[in-house]
């Protein structure tokens, strides 16, 4: 299975006009819904997961999603609650996030997708260390919107200037061309313990 035919699985077609995303492999993700792209991440997610043999998946996709509302988490792997946020570039070279909430008891960590025009980003971040209100080492001058008359969930948007610093210290897995689902399950086994479990 690749990234490719996961996104298109969940594809609305469209005509997308004349973007710098006509040449891109993923252009198909600007087709689908916010709700379907993020399926899409979801599943890219679980599928990785699958290929690494000491990443225990204890609540998948489906059994999330079979608890209801107010579940702020999306998959449950060695005891990590983890929210799944899928972006991609857009005409302004940004890739927004929204709604992460600060203060949710069921969210240890964020694994953000973002798709640029000739590969995708990969990030994992707790969730006390996304700014959120608050300074964060990882997003120098950087917080994120909290929504209109609400008390969490918060907007967070990375520039391309915060992509260029995520590669420059290691924070991120960026993969070109071939996009293995291997690859992506080494990176979040990777940094599922020795940051996220383990710091």
């Amino acid at each position: 299975m690749t990234i490719e035919t996961i996104i298109h699985d969940q594809l609305i077609k469209q005509d997308i006009g004349n973007t710098p995303w006509d040449n891109s492999p993923y252009k198909e993700l600007l087709s689908l819904t916010v709700d379907s792209r993020g399926k899409v991440g979801e599943r890219i997610c679980s599928e990785s997961c699958k290929t690494q043999p000491n990443i225990i998946i204890e609540e998948d996709i489906s059994d999330v999603n079979a608890k209801g509302n107010n579940i702020h988490y999306d998959i449950k792997i060695n005891g990590v609650y983890l929210e799944i946020k899928t972006s991609y570039r857009d005409k302004n070279n940004t890739w927004q996030h929204e709604t992460i909430y600060k203060n949710s008891e069921n969210c240890d960590a964020v694994l953000f997708i973002d798709f640029d025009y000739n590969g995708i980003h990969f990030s994992i971040f707790k969730t006390k260390d996304l700014p959120l209100g608050v300074d964060s080492m990882f997003f120098p001058n950087k917080h994120a919107t909290l929504r209109k008359n609400h008390d969490d969930g918060y907007k967070l948007d990375f520039s391309r200037r915060t992509m260029i610093n995520f590669n420059n210290n290691h924070y991120c897995y960026f993969s070109q061309d071939e996009v293995s689902l291997n690859n992506i399950g080494n990176f979040i086994a990777k940094e599922l313990f020795t940051y996220v479990i383990n710091d």
